[in-house]
Protein backbone atom coordinates (compact mmCIF):
# COMPACT_ATOMS: atom_id res chain seq x y z
CA UNK A 1 0.00 0.00 0.00
CA UNK A 2 1.69 3.51 -1.23
CA UNK A 3 1.93 6.22 1.41
CA UNK A 4 -1.15 8.51 0.52
CA UNK A 5 -3.16 5.34 0.26
CA UNK A 6 -2.21 4.37 3.67
CA UNK A 7 -3.06 8.05 4.56
CA UNK A 8 -5.97 8.32 2.97
CA UNK A 9 -6.80 4.72 5.10
CA UNK A 10 -5.94 6.38 8.33
CA UNK A 11 -7.52 9.54 7.69
CA UNK A 12 -10.88 8.14 6.80
CA UNK A 13 -10.66 5.70 9.96
CA UNK A 14 -9.86 8.15 11.87
CA UNK A 15 -13.05 10.80 10.70
CA UNK A 16 -15.10 7.46 11.27
CA UNK A 17 -14.65 6.65 14.71
CA UNK A 18 -14.52 10.60 15.80
CA UNK A 19 -17.72 11.03 14.19
CA UNK A 20 -19.18 6.95 15.75
CA UNK A 21 -17.57 8.69 19.50
CA UNK A 22 -20.08 12.28 18.70
CA UNK A 23 -23.18 10.20 17.81
CA UNK A 24 -22.33 8.24 20.85
CA UNK A 25 -22.28 11.48 23.29
CA UNK A 26 -25.75 12.62 21.35
CA UNK A 27 -27.33 9.45 22.17
CA UNK A 28 -26.67 9.47 26.13
CA UNK A 29 -25.76 12.93 26.79
CA UNK A 30 -28.29 13.47 29.15
CA UNK A 31 -31.86 13.08 30.74
CA UNK A 32 -34.62 14.31 28.73
CA UNK A 33 -35.54 16.02 31.74
CA UNK A 34 -31.97 17.59 32.22
CA UNK A 35 -31.16 18.23 28.28
CA UNK A 36 -32.23 22.00 28.54
CA UNK A 37 -34.74 24.16 27.07
CA UNK A 38 -34.88 22.99 22.87
CA UNK A 39 -32.29 20.34 23.70
CA UNK A 40 -29.37 23.23 24.06
CA UNK A 41 -27.05 20.46 26.03
CA UNK A 42 -27.50 18.17 22.87
CA UNK A 43 -26.53 21.05 20.48
CA UNK A 44 -23.24 22.12 22.94
CA UNK A 45 -21.89 18.62 23.13
CA UNK A 46 -22.52 18.38 19.18
CA UNK A 47 -20.29 21.71 18.83
CA UNK A 48 -17.82 20.53 21.77
CA UNK A 49 -17.53 17.08 19.18
CA UNK A 50 -17.02 19.02 15.98
CA UNK A 51 -14.47 21.13 17.59
CA UNK A 52 -12.62 18.61 19.06
CA UNK A 53 -12.39 16.61 15.30
CA UNK A 54 -11.51 20.14 13.78
CA UNK A 55 -8.26 20.28 15.81
CA UNK A 56 -7.87 16.73 15.60
CA UNK A 57 -7.80 17.28 11.75
CA UNK A 58 -5.12 20.50 12.27
CA UNK A 59 -3.34 18.28 14.22
CA UNK A 60 -3.31 15.24 11.36
CA UNK A 61 -2.23 18.54 8.60
CA UNK A 62 0.63 19.37 10.62
CA UNK A 63 2.13 15.62 11.17
CA UNK A 64 1.58 15.15 7.36
CA UNK A 65 3.29 18.86 6.33
CA UNK A 66 6.92 18.99 5.31
CA UNK A 67 7.49 21.47 8.07
CA UNK A 68 8.74 19.59 11.04
CA UNK A 69 6.33 19.77 14.13
CA UNK A 70 7.02 17.89 17.77
CA UNK A 71 6.17 14.69 17.41
CA UNK A 72 4.16 15.47 21.15
CA UNK A 73 2.09 17.46 18.97
CA UNK A 74 1.53 15.46 15.27
CA UNK A 75 1.04 12.57 18.29
CA UNK A 76 -1.57 13.85 20.25
CA UNK A 77 -5.42 12.83 20.05
CA UNK A 78 -7.21 15.67 21.95
CA UNK A 79 -8.85 13.53 24.85
CA UNK A 80 -13.15 13.87 25.68
CA UNK A 81 -13.67 15.01 29.43
CA UNK A 82 -15.95 13.49 31.43
CA UNK A 83 -18.44 16.16 31.05
CA UNK A 84 -19.17 18.97 28.72
CA UNK A 85 -16.83 21.20 30.80
CA UNK A 86 -13.56 19.32 30.95
CA UNK A 87 -13.91 18.42 27.03
CA UNK A 88 -14.02 22.38 26.63
CA UNK A 89 -10.96 22.54 28.67
CA UNK A 90 -8.82 19.59 27.30
CA UNK A 91 -9.96 21.59 23.90
CA UNK A 92 -9.04 24.90 24.79
CA UNK A 93 -6.02 23.85 26.57
CA UNK A 94 -4.96 21.66 23.40
CA UNK A 95 -5.30 24.36 20.57
CA UNK A 96 -3.12 26.76 22.74
CA UNK A 97 -0.61 24.18 22.81
CA UNK A 98 -0.85 23.64 18.76
CA UNK A 99 -1.28 27.52 18.05
CA UNK A 100 2.32 28.14 20.28
CA UNK A 101 3.65 25.35 18.03
CA UNK A 102 2.65 27.02 14.94
CA UNK A 103 3.37 30.49 15.67
CA UNK A 104 7.05 28.92 16.81
CA UNK A 105 7.96 26.94 14.08
CA UNK A 106 6.16 28.53 10.93
CA UNK A 107 8.40 30.93 9.04
CA UNK A 108 7.13 34.70 9.30
CA UNK A 109 6.60 34.85 5.38
CA UNK A 110 3.39 31.64 5.94
CA UNK A 111 2.24 32.67 9.57
CA UNK A 112 -0.94 34.35 9.67
CA UNK A 113 -1.18 37.37 11.56
CA UNK A 114 -4.51 37.18 13.58
CA UNK A 115 -2.89 33.96 14.52
CA UNK A 116 0.52 35.17 15.65
CA UNK A 117 -1.52 37.54 17.87
CA UNK A 118 -4.55 36.00 18.90
CA UNK A 119 -5.72 36.27 22.40
CA UNK A 120 -9.08 34.92 23.65
CA UNK A 121 -11.58 37.69 25.46
CA UNK A 122 -11.97 36.88 29.16
CA UNK A 123 -14.53 34.85 29.67
CA UNK A 124 -16.48 34.24 32.58
CA UNK A 125 -19.02 31.16 31.17
CA UNK A 126 -18.64 28.25 29.60
CA UNK A 127 -20.61 29.62 26.26
CA UNK A 128 -17.88 32.55 26.16
CA UNK A 129 -14.80 29.77 26.32
CA UNK A 130 -16.70 27.93 23.75
CA UNK A 131 -16.69 30.95 21.65
CA UNK A 132 -12.75 31.71 22.01
CA UNK A 133 -12.09 28.17 21.12
CA UNK A 134 -14.36 27.92 17.90
CA UNK A 135 -12.21 31.32 17.21
CA UNK A 136 -9.36 29.89 17.66
CA UNK A 137 -9.86 26.50 15.76
CA UNK A 138 -11.24 28.55 13.11
CA UNK A 139 -7.62 30.50 12.95
CA UNK A 140 -5.60 27.00 13.39
CA UNK A 141 -7.75 25.69 10.28
CA UNK A 142 -7.08 28.47 8.29
CA UNK A 143 -3.17 28.67 8.88
CA UNK A 144 -2.94 25.02 8.39
CA UNK A 145 -4.58 24.85 4.85
CA UNK A 146 -1.81 27.11 3.89
CA UNK A 147 1.71 24.72 4.60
Amino acid sequence: MNNKAFKFAYFTLLMTLTISQGFAQLKTGCEPKSCGPDNTKVAEAKVITELRSELETVIMSMKNSSIFFSTEITSFEVPAGSSDDESVLFIAQAAAVVRAELVERLPESILMHELRHFRPDPASSKQQVLKNVKIEVSLLTEQVSKI
